[in-house]
């Protein structure tokens, strides 16, 4: 299987993920930051953050060219669901709601 994340803010930015934790205790940290749960100063995107996701599965070993093919299409929807959230952030509330 080959695996392709990406993290986007409320308002449409990319959000480089936290780095790869050693410990379980590490791991909760990450989530809890990445949460807005606890301060950190660090970051600079709105929450919520959302993560998404696109997993190929094939019997062999997908090819560079076609990893490189898939990352490419990946960066595309990336970017359509980075404006479509932009979009959706920038459009009237409906007073009904």
């Amino acid at each position: 299987a080959y695996v392709l994340f990406t993290c986007v803010d409320s308002v449409g930015q990319v959000v480089e993920p936290p780095a790869p934790a050693e410990t379980v205790l590490r791991r909760l940290l990450n989530r809890l930051r990445s949460g807005r749960l606890l301060e950190d100063n660090e970051d600079d995107f709105v929450a919520p953050v959302i993560q998404f996701q696109a997993i190929t599965s094939s019997q062999s070993e997908l090819l560079d060219h076609e990893r490189e093919e898939l990352r490419k299409l990946f960066a595309e929807l990336r970017t359509i669901a980075s404006e479509r959230i932009q979009e959706l952030k920038n459009a009237p509330q409906d007073a009904a709601s």
